[in-house]
């Protein structure tokens, strides 16, 4: 068989490392020979990566801090148990529920505990800083009052400057009153920025204007270079302040514009006014008859002082409630005539006033003979003091009919006006009236405290022009 160096029946390895003809050799020629090749170089053993923590350690910690854990709910209690706590502690109203009593126990047997509920304070964003003239007057005192003010006029010249809008204001006598805004598309400056009138006085181009101007306004006022132009300059105020100042002016030029091109909002601008002057005219009455009160009492031992509330008090009219003008304009001139007044009675351009007293049906004889000897001593203590121009009153008869807006006392109510305009009606539900006797009244008998059947005319004669 021919044999062949690496042949299948060569007996030789191959020992790629040495030169021809001693790379096939056997190992016993291997040895024999003077080349013994270097051993193959063995790969390092691959060693594992110490972990930087110890896992032992690991579990020892966790289990460490799991004992801690477990002590300090023994001690403590759980962690919301803790922040239940603490939260507790820094509230100072804690209410209880109403159904819950301390004492007592469910239907259940279970023990019924207060549960606490706590009142939450909840912040305000305050744009611009805190207010401290901004706020209600009553809690100002005269140099914060007149600050305000003044604020109020900078901000309303500053405002009609950048938007071309009229503050409203009433002229010297013998002009008409002006219009009080103004600002119609002809009227505006290319660099003047309209109000939107329209809109809320918080929309982003309203405010963006009123922003703006208490800018100017508050750099004026803070420039140190000039010399400020309030009465009180040591009084605190904020940027807030100013930019509430425009807001309030906004606000009473938006009421104008909307009465100007709203019907409907006229009207009730109207209505809301007329209300108005009432309420303060028959509180003015009734403030009046209690400076009184001390000598009727030395007169006739009675104390009338529950008697003299506003609600009750005579209605002093200036006008009729109408649509008709030409009614109105008659009814004015009959109401100077009785007041003895000539044509319009003007002075300095402006009519004389006439109010017009509208007494209340429902009042009693003897309720009115009350208020008329109150009025009496009113007329002797101002014959005393320096006179002054009352504006005239005059009585043409009308009444007010309607049902008393408080509770009355028995003895205020005339029966004839109960029967003609309260009996069997609706109205007669809406009647409510104090079962006792008037306070101060006590001593008089119950004949004296019942109304006469019958009053010649409901609400009095009409004598009296104090009221």
């Amino acid at each position: 068989m021919m044999q062949f160096p690496g042949g299948p029946n060569d007996a030789r390895v191959y020992h790629p490392e040495l030169e021809f003809p001693f790379n096939y050799m056997t190992p016993d020629q291997l040895r024999q020979s003077a080349y013994v090749p270097a051993p193959a170089p063995q790969p390092a053993p691959i060693q594992q990566a110490v972990p930087a923590i110890h896992p032992d350690l690991d579990t020892v910690s966790r289990l460490q801090r799991v004992e801690e854990e477990l002590a300090r709910i023994k001690t403590a209690g759980t962690r919301r148990e803790r922040r239940a706590t603490r939260s507790r502690r820094g509230k100072e109203n804690v209410d209880a529920d109403s159904e819950a009593d301390e004492d007592g126990d469910d239907e259940g047997g279970r023990s019924l505990r207060k549960r606490p509920r706590l009142q939450r304070k909840t912040k305000q964003k305050v744009a611009g800083g805190e207010k401290v003239l901004s706020l209600s007057k009553g809690g100002l005192d005269d140099e914060q009052v007149a600050t305000w003010k003044e604020l109020y006029a900078l901000m309303s010249t500053q405002l009609s400057e950048s938007t071309g809008t009229e503050k409203a204001r009433r002229k010297k006598r013998g002009h008409a009153r002006s219009s009080a805004v103004s600002n119609a598309a002809g009227a505006v400056l290319p660099t003047q920025t309209p109000f939107d009138f329209e809109a809320d006085v918080n929309d982003k181009p309203n405010v963006t204007i009123i922003n703006q101007a208490a800018k100017v306004i508050w750099q004026e006022l803070n420039n140190p270079e000039s010399e400020t132009t309030l009465s009180f300059p040591d009084v605190r105020y904020t940027m807030r302040d100013v930019c509430e100042a425009g807001k309030s002016q906004f606000r009473s030029w938006k009421t104008t514009h909307q009465k100007e091109n709203d019907a409907e909002k006229l009207a009730a601008s109207v209505a809301h006014g007329r209300v108005t002057r009432r309420n303060m005219r028959r509180t003015h009455l009734a403030n009046d008859r209690l400076l009184a009160v001390e000598e009727y009492i030395q007169r006739n031992s009675s104390d009338p002082t529950d008697l003299i509330q506003a609600a009750w008090m005579t209605d002093q009219v200036s006008d009729i409630e109408t649509e008709d003008e030409e009614k109105r304009v008659k009814h004015l001139t009959v109401m100077r005539e009785a007041a003895g007044i000539k044509g319009d009675g003007a002075t300095g351009g402006r009519p004389q006033p006439v109010w017009e007293i509208i007494k209340w049906a429902f009042r009693s004889q003897e309720m009115n003979d009350v208020m008329d000897e109150l009025d009496a001593i009113r007329r002797d203590d101002r014959a005393k003091e320096k006179a002054y121009l009352r504006t005239p009153r005059v009585n043409l008869g009308r009444i007010n009919t309607g049902v008393p807006e408080v509770t009355v006392y028995q003895m205020m109510v005339d029966p004839a006006w109960f029967e003609e305009y309260v009996k069997g009606t609706e109205l007669e539900d809406e009647l409510e009236m104090f079962t006792g006797k008037v306070p101060g009244f006590e001593a008089e008998s119950d004949e004296e405290q019942q109304p006469p059947s019958s009053s010649p005319v409901p609400g009095g004669d009409g004598d009296d022009f104090s009221e």
